[in-house]
């Protein structure tokens, strides 16, 4: 009986993040192609072609030709949500909670790698950026408090599996440190070149004064 209640529970709460998470998708999908984005996601169904998870997690932010306009990820993500929709409704009391939790995370990774893709793709721009990475680390944050919230194990790994809980580790930490990087880089290269406006007008100055 308790095991039923357990899963019921987690259906709800999975369940709940799941659909907001399809919202956060509507306008990715929209930057992935609009209409022509299902016609891919259900080729990539039909076909059962899937990245590597393992190697999903240790990619590098080496986004080539702007990979972030269509990315396989984020027809993984769609997938992985509709799936997890159909499940926590079907048969929530009989469904392990660990199931729907990890179908959860796949997904934040998967939707959350096309946004950091196109974050780095623009150079993380000065007037948005540092908002869209607090709330991207927030997001990839959503399953641990899933975990916390369910009650289920008192240590995170017991549920979401090692491999599952240090990706999400490695991609906030991945992702703060790109930001670090790009805009400590962006004011060294501003105050570069400050100093070589000030030196050439101070030169201008003095050659006006020698005229």
């Amino acid at each position: 009986m308790a095991a039923v209640k357990e899963g019921s529970s987690v259906a709800r709460l999975v369940g709940g993040r799941g659909d907001r998470a399809l919202v956060r998708l509507l306008p990715l999908r929209e930057a992935a192609g609009g209409d022509d984005f299902d016609g891919r996601k259900n080729a990539y169904i039909k076909t059962g072609k899937e990245v590597n998870k393992s190697a999903a997690c240790k990619y590098l932010y080496t986004s080539p030709k702007k990979i972030w306009k269509f990315n396989v990820f984020l027809v993984q993500a769609a997938t992985s949500l509709e799936k997890l929709k159909v499940l926590c409704k079907e048969d929530e009391e009989n469904m392990n909670p660990s199931v729907l939790i990890k179908l959860y995370t796949q997904a934040i990774l998967d939707m959350t790698y096309f946004e950091e893709n196109k974050l780095v793709d623009e150079d993380f721009p000065e007037d948005t950026s540092l908002q869209k990475v607090k709330e991207l680390i927030t997001v990839l944050s959503e399953p641990e408090v899933v975990v916390k919230e369910s009650n289920l194990h008192p240590k995170h790994s017991d549920i979401l599996g090692t491999e599952l809980l240090e990706c999400l580790y490695w991609r906030r930490g991945a992702l703060l440190y790109m930001y670090c990087h790009t805009v400590t880089a962006r004011e060294e290269w501003q105050s570069a070149k400050r100093d070589v406006l000030k030196k050439v007008k101070s030169v201008s100055l003095m050659e006006s004064v020698t005229c």
